[in-house]
């Protein structure tokens, strides 16, 4: 359902006479009942349409809603259509109604129960498109009267040349997540009964929204009193901006079925943060050998640190310490890495880093090489990447290297079609296990000598079938498998060409006697 909203219009108090009746069921899906919406002062609940002659809005249906309904323990779908106005709709679909009570949920998307729902963490927000408003009937009869469930606020942003891509609200109220409905006589209550969530994104599609003449955004909240809001705004280019509210004495109070306009002024965009190159930035982190943790932080509100700054461009990073634990921050809601990731982590706090925590908004998205990002973190425990888009990375040889008490790697992710070498890759890596699956390489990949040379821990299944090796040159293949999996069994999927390749040169590669490595081709 569609709410097409026009910023220069006014909207006043919408007046929707609901009238139901209640129909048999015929052959071929008939109606079964109408349908529409309590009288409301709220701007939208299903469809708004702009009168343009008054500038008024109307809460119409549209063909295709879709509502659940609950019938005695039963639950079934039925579809909208539109009636006169299109202020009421007939709904059919497949059903027999035993003549009630009936609860109904619109829209059915969220329905979870005949006296629950689930409020959707994201509202997908195109040009003249909103979130569809939840609502909610109970009769004893057919007749059901739609009422809203929550209320709107109406957030108008000032003209800026930006165009939005985002909006995250965070609140320490729920306002997603499983609500338990309550229709207290005609005036509903939503209660949160589990996975309630505080942050709420509402997402401007691919192209974004162009905020140069302003923008009005419709936000469906719980009735509740809100004292504290963090809205953070993020436009097309991945500049950001915060403004926050916090109010215990006068709070924003959205009551059910009202809407409370609140405006955004001042609106000031910070760029993203650019990194040091790996080499500085390992300057830095290598001689702290007290620390153990390293985690880095976006958007972030911590004071301005008087330690040196990490950044390559005019948004700050700083890095600051608590306890054993190092943060490398920025207030900007991205964190770009150099191109140059050489050496970054190497030999980080002397080697003694156990925890590296990238957060979401360190971004790799430019960087050309990795070498040997990670080497020498020889207490590293755990490390999740998943993150990472390497789809420029060309060099990742010795990236892993000396990390003996990393015990296991998803690497399932990666974009590898720009590697050109991955010698030595994980060069005497204490990985016991390694998920390659997916990660694929192209014709560009001309060095895999020593890959998991000294790998000794090594066991169960190595997926190497997108990892093609029967195209590099002889020498730069040499001791792939050199001192592997001496310790467990290891069962290598390959393709057929990279199975023949590496029998026929099984001494160079570390195969020749090595009952420890099995060869499977995969079709």
């Amino acid at each position: 359902m569609k709410k097409n909203f026009y910023r220069t219009a006014t909207f006043i108090s919408i007046v929707a006479l609901l009238s139901l009746a209640s129909c048999q069921k015929e052959e071929g899906g008939k109606v079964l009942f109408t349908g529409s919406i309590e009288r409301a002062t709220v701007d939208g609940k299903t469809s708004i349409q702009i009168d343009n002659a008054t500038n008024e809005g109307m809460v119409v249906w549209e063909s295709g809603d879709q509502v659940a309904i609950y019938d005695q323990g039963v639950s079934y779908t039925l579809e909208a259509i539109p009636t006169g106005d299109k202020t009421t709709a007939d709904f059919t679909g497949d059903a027999n109604p035993s003549g009630g009570p009936y609860y109904a949920i619109y829209p059915a998307s969220i329905a979870s129960g005949s006296e629950s729902i689930t409020l959707p963490a994201e509202q997908n927000c195109t040009d003249g498109t909103h979130f569809t408003a939840p609502m909610y009937a109970y009769s004893t009869t057919s007749k059901l009267v739609f009422k809203n469930l929550c209320g709107v606020l109406q957030l108008n942003l000032p003209a800026v040349n930006k165009t939005i891509s985002s909006i995250e609200l965070t609140t320490p109220n729920n306002i997603c997540g499983d609500f338990a409905v309550d229709y207290n006589d005609g005036d509903p209550k939503l209660n949160c009964t589990a996975n309630g969530g505080h942050k709420l994104t509402l997402n401007c599609g691919e192209q974004g929204m162009d905020c140069s003449n302003g923008l009005t955004f419709y936000i469906y909240l719980p009735a509740d009193d809100y004292t504290e809001m963090t809205f953070d705004i993020e436009a097309t280019d991945r500049s950001y901006c915060r403004k926050h509210f916090e109010d215990t004495d006068n709070p924003i109070t959205i009551a059910r079925n009202t809407y409370y306009p609140t405006s955004l002024s001042n609106l000031s965009f910070i760029a993203p943060a650019q990194l040091v190159d790996g080499e500085a930035f390992s300057r830095v982190m290598m001689f702290r050998h007290d620390m153990r943790n390293l985690v880095f932080e976006c958007k972030s509100t911590r004071p301005a640190s008087p330690n040196g700054l990490l950044s390559n461009g005019t948004t700050p990073i700083y890095y600051t310490t608590e306890g054993t634990t190092m943060i490398v921050y920025t207030p900007a809601a991205w964190m770009d890495a150099n191109q140059n990731c050489a050496n970054m982590f190497f030999q980080t706090f002397g080697g003694n880093v156990e925890q590296i925590d990238f957060g979401t908004g360190f971004n790799t998205a430019n960087v050309i090489t990795m070498f040997n990002m990670f080497a020498g973190c020889t207490n590293l425990t755990s490390l999740d990447i998943s993150g990472f888009n390497t789809a420029n990375v060309a060099n990742m040889s010795y990236m892993f290297s000396n990390c003996q008490n990393l015990g296991s790697l998803n690497l399932s992710n990666l974009n590898l079609q720009s590697v050109t070498t991955m010698a030595g890759m994980f060069y005497r890596c204490g990985l016991q296990t390694l998920n390659l699956s997916g990660a694929t390489t192209t014709s560009a990949l001309n060095n895999a000598t020593e890959m998991f040379n000294y790998c000794e821990n090594l066991s169960g299944t190595l997926d190497l079938t997108g990892i093609e090796l029967s195209t590099i040159n002889y020498w730069e293949k040499f001791g792939i498998f050199s001192n592997t999996a001496t310790k467990g069994q290891l069962t290598v999927l390959c393709t057929l060409n990279t199975n023949n390749d590496l029998i026929v040169h099984s001494s160079e590669y570390g195969l020749a006697g090595n009952n420890h490595i099995e060869l499977q081709v995969v079709e």
